[in-house]
Formats: structure tokens, sequence, C-alpha cells
């Protein structure tokens, strides 16, 4: 019996759309996670100054960045 050919559309940019949905709500949850740990690091005691600014900005990115 001969071997089935898959067809050339079984690429990962053809299964893409097909996925996005799923795909950015997998983001959005791990935004969520990163923020959290982020700020956990913010509000440790023994953050340097230099460090905590850095993680102000880190966190507000993840606030307000925006999948779409």
């Amino acid at each position: 019996m001969a071997k089935r050919k898959r067809p050339i559309e079984d690429t990962l940019e053809a299964k893409l759309p097909d996925y996005r949905i799923e795909l950015f709500r997998v983001l959005k949850k791990v935004k969520g996670f990163e923020r959290q740990r982020q700020s956990k690091h913010l509000h440790q005691a023994d953050t340097e100054p230099a460090k905590r600014q850095r993680l102000e900005k880190e966190v507000l990115v993840l606030k307000v960045g925006q999948f779409s």
C-alpha cells in the first residue's frame, strides 16, 4: 500500500490562524502570572532603588500591554 502524502497546507503558518484565539488566551494568562511575579519582587524589603524602578516600569508595561 502506498504512503499518503501530507498536503503542503499542514505547515505552521497554515495552522496558526486556527489556534489564534487559544494562543492569545494563553498569552493573557501568562502575562498575569508574570505581573504577579514582578509585583512580588517589587514588594520585597531588600530591593535596591534602581531595581525597584525597573520593576515598576515592567509591572506598568504588563498592566497596560494589550494582545490583539
